[in-house]
């Protein structure tokens, strides 16, 4: 009987996952296995992103525009909201002289003016 006493919780430990040492319990590594090419599972290769164009985040180069007056290149999203703000705290945005060929594109989420 005084054998069955010794042995159960070291059975109930190494069952568990924990040693007598007082090492932390073993974790368990995900197994993956890769998508066959005929798979119907389709895998987007675009990384998603979430970012909120009101702070002038972008996902695309689409999401950008020049808007002259700013000087360059913001989602409209953003320009929206500044000049929200400013109008409620009493403030004039000033104006930057337009410019010709202007490109925008989104790079790492932020929009960037090149001209």
């Amino acid at each position: 009987m005084k054998i069955i006493l010794l042995i159960l919780p070291i059975f109930l430990l190494a069952t568990t996952g924990c040693s007598l040492s007082g090492v932390s319990p073993k974790t368990q590594t995900p197994i993956t296995t890769p998508i066959e090419a005929n798979s119907s599972t389709s895998v987007s290769t675009t990384p998603k992103v979430s970012c909120d164009k009101e702070e002038n985040c972008c996902i695309k180069d689409e999401d950008c525009k020049y808007i002259w007056f700013t000087g360059g290149c913001n989602t409209p999203e953003y320009i929206a909201k500044i000049q929200k703000e400013a109008a409620a705290a009493g403030i004039r945005n000033g104006e930057a002289s337009p410019r010709d060929n202007v490109t925008c594109t989104c790079e790492n989420t932020k929009c960037i003016t090149h001209n």
